[in-house]
């Protein structure tokens, strides 16, 4: 009986330390994807690392901050809006809760929160901060009454799979009709001359990446 018992524990206590290793293993290698410019991936990674460890808040804010980078604002909501509520211990994170929800355009929902953050902050620089909860809560009226004005006239087409990639890219810059300039973080430290399956050059991302 004793010995089932030993045996019991000793297997909880290896599962713990493997579930440990395991969520500090997915925080190391999202710090390197970080490093490197793979903000998607590093994101994915340290919510996956928060999910087995969620009282480590900072990665679930980090998560959230690497989706901020690459505007997947949807993401980064999800994310911010467990630790919406902790400015003290992350900077300003209830505004860019707020920004990234009306980012994505729940501006109602993003309305709600800017005005809940502003009354609740007790920090530094409050009138500026005021200010731009102001501007910020008149671009989601905006945002709201825009769809009344739209020009349905106007016809959107896809640019193609030469142009989107599992990469961070960012910052498109149209020079021509089949020529576009934009920022990537695309490949492992090397960048790709258009087509993307041309010439590598060994550039450390994030890099300018010329596609037709």
């Amino acid at each position: 009986m004793n010995k089932t018992i030993a045996l019991l524990t000793l297997t909880c206590l290896l599962a713990t330390g493997l579930q440990a290793q395991t969520w500090r293993k997915l925080s190391s290698t999202a710090d390197e994807q970080l490093k490197q410019g793979n903000y998607a991936q590093a994101a994915e990674n340290y919510e996956k690392a928060w999910q087995k460890k969620q009282k480590k808040k900072e990665l679930i804010f980090n998560a959230g901050e690497a989706y901020y980078m690459i505007k997947d604002y949807r993401k980064a909501a999800e994310a911010y809006q467990h630790v919406k509520d902790e400015n003290d211990k992350f900077p300003l994170v209830g505004l860019k809760y707020a920004r990234s929800l009306k980012q994505d355009g729940q501006y109602e929902k993003a309305k709600m929160e800017f005005k809940k953050f502003i009354d609740s902050y007790a920090g530094e620089g409050k009138s500026v901060l005021e200010e731009i909860v102001q501007t910020e809560i008149k671009g989601c009226e905006l945002g709201l009454d825009l769809p009344s004005r739209a020009d349905r006239s106007i016809e959107l087409s896809f640019a193609g799979a030469n142009v989107n990639s599992e990469a961070a890219e960012f910052a498109p810059f149209p020079m021509s009709d089949d020529l576009l300039y934009f920022s990537s973080a695309q490949g492992a430290g090397h960048a790709s001359i258009t087509p993307r399956n041309k010439a590598r050059a060994g550039l450390k991302p994030p890099f300018l990446l010329i596609s037709r």
